[in-house]
């Protein structure tokens, strides 16, 4: 397995225990279709919780944040929609978390931001840039 998807993993993890310590619930890790893709399917009470988790190790590059783009917002939105028609629960309440993990080369140094309803909007200016 490449470095980038071991450490794309281990942030995948470290997201899932903190959502899970802040009072959410596990539904599903990876949920995949084609075309798409949700890291984690959580639930907090009746709402369901699609989050996407971006990891970024050794502080190389630009902060994770900038990655999520309005593109990859509409392919979870579509993507969400799958899982909660797949399980019968079109029309329930839901949202779209994203989870940032900053690591260093060893996996250490972690830093890790929660952003609750980060689409549409909630985590940057609309715009060619990110959401």
């Amino acid at each position: 397995m490449p470095a980038s998807h071991h450490h794309g993993r281990l942030g995948e993890e470290m997201a899932a225990l903190f959502l899970m310590m802040s009072g959410l619930r596990l539904l599903q890790r990876r949920f995949r279709v084609p075309g798409g893709e949700i890291d984690l399917v959580m639930a907090q009470g009746a709402t369901i919780v699609f989050v996407e988790v971006k990891t970024r190790a050794g502080g190389r590059g630009p902060a994770p944040e900038w990655r999520l783009t309005g593109r990859q917002w509409a392919v979870l939105r579509r993507t969400g929609l799958r899982w909660l028609i797949d399980h019968g629960m079109a029309g329930r309440a839901c949202r779209f978390d994203a989870v940032v993990v900053d690591m260093g080369r060893e996996g250490d140094t972690l830093r890790l931001r929660h952003y609750p309803a980060a689409w549409p909007g909630a985590l940057f200016a609309k715009g060619d840039g990110p959401l």
